[in-house]
């Protein structure tokens, strides 16, 4: 006889295997049973439930790896186990609403009778878990679970205000039109206590705005969300068998070619990635195919739909001015540096090493050095653009880096410690909007070795200068 399992539809890990379909890419319809990188979300997700924490996590993904449709599944379950529960499900345009909507309408129309909760209604914006009767005694007998999920467009700015969410997911962020201002009433509407759920989730989409920066504040630890990157070979799968054996062999020697370039060995970038992420030839041969015939030959449109890692992810994306291999070059030579702040001890100032400090140190300033600091100037809100001062020496090496949001007046205070404490720096600020402020606070402390830039003023015929650079 065989023995019965017992299912605590309360648990994600058996609700959703046991009771929810989807519908694949062949047209069937089988159960959404967790691959690989899915089971990595469902574990942080247990653990915080664990803990009594409150759920806060984004994920920055490669493409097609089926993080929309799990979250969908976490949000379905919850609306529809436990009473008076508000989902919003935000995509980046009206059709990709349309699509998570139909995803959740599938999980009801599939759901085994005993565990179907009445619906009032449901459109394609709205599905209310609620006693349709018009019967108010019947009703208040059996309200039914009074939960409720919504299915927005990004395109809408005003989306969530004056509204109380308990789940919240927020797909392909990265392609918002004003994901700072939507992102915040949404963030607002959810409570910070346990039993909540904010899931923000994208490719992305080059570096800078919302997304990196709050992706970049996660990975430090600054906005108590869980950080997780998926790459494209934690997808089952992404891997290519080989039609011959003779073919494999001819794919495992160009993999595995060398050749030697002033003394070193280079490989090649395919044997790199087997060796750094412990790839097999079949990850390497679907790649090749990928590039080929989806990405129109073309690595870099690879590496921004597939990256390997979240660097790889930002820079291969959006429309980066700069070389991409180049700057991926850089990349891998750049070293953490000491992080702490410069700080003034009897006029004198000084290095204090600090874990969350704003200034990175590579090369402390030696006597004989010159050097020069280069400084763009933000406005200083905690989710904008970010100040950012570059120490450099006489060799075109950067030493030390000031980084982070500041009020504009503080900053010009940080860039004078910054420039006292390498030898009196040649100071250069861009003067454009804030750098004015930045600039007067500098002018304030009577720091003189600052750089001005030279124009012709036809008026009176003469050169005059003004303090600051200024990108024109």
């Amino acid at each position: 006889m065989a023995k019965k399992v017992k299912i605590n539809i309360l648990e994600p890990r058996y609700y959703i295997p046991n009771f929810l379909k989807i519908r694949t890419k062949t047209a069937e319809l089988v159960p959404l049973k967790p691959k690989p990188a899915q089971q990595k979300l469902l574990k942080v997700v247990e653990n915080l439930r664990r803990q009594g924490k409150p759920i806060r996590i984004i994920i920055l993904k490669a493409r097609q790896l089926g993080f929309s449709t799990m979250i969908q599944g976490l949000v379905f379950q919850d609306e529809t186990t436990n009473r008076l529960k508000n989902g919003m499900i935000v995509a980046h345009e009206r059709p990709a609403s349309a699509n998570l909507y139909q995803m959740y309408r599938t999980f009801y129309e599939n759901l085994p009778v005993e565990l179907t909760p009445m619906v009032k209604y449901s459109n394609a914006q709205e599905m209310l878990f609620e006693n349709p009767t018009n019967d108010i005694d019947e009703k208040r007998r059996n309200p039914g679970l009074q939960s409720r999920v919504s299915v927005v467009s990004a395109e809408n700015v005003d989306a969530g205000r004056s509204q109380t969410i308990h789940n919240l997911h927020c797909s392909e962020v990265a392609f918002w039109r004003d994901a700072k201002t939507l992102m915040t009433g949404l963030l607002q509407a959810v409570p910070n206590v346990a039993n909540t759920m904010v899931f923000v989730e994208s490719t992305a989409n080059g570096v800078g705005g919302w997304f990196y920066d709050f992706w970049k504040a996660a990975e430090q630890g600054k906005n108590g969300f869980v950080p997780l990157f998926f790459p494209w070979f934690e997808e089952p799968d992404y891997t290519l068998p080989f039609d011959s054996e003779e073919e494999k062999q001819e794919f495992i020697e160009q993999v595995n070619h060398t050749y030697e370039k002033d003394g070193e060995v280079i490989h090649t970038e395919e044997w790199e990635l087997m060796q750094e992420y412990n790839l097999t030839y079949e990850q390497l041969n679907w790649r090749k195919y990928m590039i080929e015939n989806a990405c129109s030959g073309d690595i870099e449109m690879f590496r921004q739909e597939y990256p390997s890692n979240p660097d790889e992810a930002f820079i291969a994306s959006g429309r980066p001015r700069f070389n991409v291999t180049s700057l991926r070059a850089y990349a891998k030579q750049c070293e953490q540096g000491e992080v702490g702040d410069i700080q003034t001890k009897g006029g004198t100032p000084i290095f204090v090493p600090m874990d969350k400090g704003y200034v990175e140190i590579w090369e402390h300033p030696k006597p004989e050095k010159f050097y020069c600091i280069g400084a763009d100037v933000a406005e200083g809100l905690a989710h904008g653009d970010y100040s950012c001062g570059l120490v450099g020496d006489e060799d075109f090496n950067i030493v030390a880096r000031w980084h982070g949001h500041i009020d504009p007046d503080l900053f010009g205070e940080e860039l004078v410690k910054l420039a006292k404490y390498y030898n009196e720096a040649y100071l250069g600020v861009e003067s454009n909007n804030h750098g004015l402020s930045t600039l007067k606070a500098i002018q304030r402390l009577d720091y003189y070795n600052i750089f001005y830039m030279k124009s012709y003023d036809k008026i009176a015929d003469k050169i005059t200068q003004k303090m600051g650079w200024q990108t024109n």
